[in-house]
């Protein structure tokens, strides 16, 4: 039941008679001078006449009259241009005209505007339509991101599909290394494990091509490597793990459990931060002056040292993990880092004997395709040069 409304009783009955006189609404409106909120009023004081706003006809009330429908839509839509066809059709409503609906105010006010009604929404056609004439999903999406690239009118996303709608997505993929970097080499296994295409540009640490002003505008850290994907240039291999594992999530290299994530992640630390950086001439306070092959013997000494350590951690931890590979049957991050680190491990004379589970991962990881593929001897800047100390890797 409607409220009853208190308002001016001369001014209701004058509205009441100017109703039983067929004026409209704007006409009365007009009378009283009102601007804005005038339907509001007149509606307000007709309430008071008729006993209060009521949807059903309630004993004891009389019935409300009934009002002209395409008079009372054009008095709304014109005084109410920015509500919505449903917001007119609930005030209509609740002022008698029971029998409106958005639909008709919304042909309404097509018409007036020159418009022509709305037609029916026709059902869209299913993808294997457009399948069968030739278009991919892939092409769907690259037209839509084409549209919205000339258009400019979305921010870069940042969900899993942001290579494809993103205005600054580059389909060409670039990775800057080295064939003796083995973070390098984490990252073209990862590339190929994950069937991405990429133009490899060597960046040669021995004649000191990173410390260049071009590649320096990569990173400023000059250091491999240096991925160009999506618009952007990433470094650090680690992170560049991370982002094609989430950005192209084909052929997972984290396992879904998080226990076995952390695992993973563990092993991954473990290795780019406790083991390889230590292999590096930089991290050493060699006294000036120091002949180089005395520089050498020391630093394949530390190296070694950090190796020996680390792989007996290595060791513990897949044995707490077993499995074909570092945790479980799944390949995953700890083997794209492992297999790196056992290659310099071989190169500088460390014995493996006391390391059986570590021997083991890499041989079954240089089985397969992604990891052989992406091998230092793979690489079109590879040069035999022995077993000395990586530089920087």
């Amino acid at each position: 039941m409607g409220k009853r409304v208190s308002t001016d009783p001369e001014t209701a009955k004058a509205v009441h008679c100017m109703r039983k006189e067929k004026k409209t609404f704007a006409q009365i409106g007009s009378h009283f001078g009102h601007t804005g909120s005038w339907a509001k009023y007149v509606c307000k004081a007709f309430d008071a006449t008729t006993g209060g706003a009521v949807n059903k006809r309630t004993p004891g009330r009389p019935k409300k009259l009934s009002l002209d429908q395409e008079e009372s839509i054009r008095m709304l839509a014109e005084n109410m241009p920015e509500a919505s066809s449903l917001q007119i059709t609930n005030a209509l409503q609740k002022r008698g005209v029971l029998d409106c609906s958005a639909r008709t105010v919304n042909r309404y006010r097509q018409q007036q505007l020159g418009k022509p009604p709305s037609q029916p929404r026709t059902k869209r056609k299913p993808a294997v339509e457009a399948v069968a004439r030739g278009s991919s999903l892939v092409d769907m999406l690259l037209d839509r991101h084409a549209q919205i690239a000339a258009s400019a009118r979305f921010p870069a996303a940042s969900s899993r599909l942001s290579c494809l709608i993103s205005p600054e997505s580059s389909e060409s993929v670039t990775l800057y290394g080295w064939f003796r970097s083995s973070c390098s080499w984490r990252v073209r296994i990862a590339l190929a494990w994950k069937g991405i295409k990429y133009e490899n540009i060597p960046v040669s640490l021995q004649k000191g091509q990173q410390h260049s002003q071009e590649f320096l505008a990569k990173n400023p850290l000059g250091q491999v490597p240096a991925l160009c994907i999506d618009g952007f240039v990433l470094t650090q291999s680690v992170a560049i793990l991370e982002y094609l594992e989430e950005t192209r999530p084909n052929n997972p290299l984290l396992p879904k459990e998080p226990k076995s994530r952390a695992q993973v992640r563990r092993i991954v630390e473990t290795i780019v931060s406790g083991i390889q950086p230590h292999q590096n001439l930089p991290g050493l306070d060699i006294p000036p002056g120091t002949p180089d092959e005395w520089k050498l013997a020391w630093s394949k000494e530390w190296a070694q040292m950090h190796i020996k350590k680390g792989f007996a951690a290595l060791e513990q931890m897949l044995k707490e993990s077993p499995g074909k590979y570092c945790v479980g049957d799944q390949v995953s991050l700890a083997d794209v880092c492992l297999l790196p680190q056992v290659y310099n491990a071989k190169m500088l004379h460390v014995d493996l004997t006391p390391y059986p589970n570590i021997v083991r991962n890499n041989e079954e990881l240089i089985k397969l395709e992604a990891f052989k593929s992406s091998h230092p001897r793979s690489q079109p800047d590879w040069v035999d040069e022995g077993h000395g100390i990586n530089q920087e890797v």
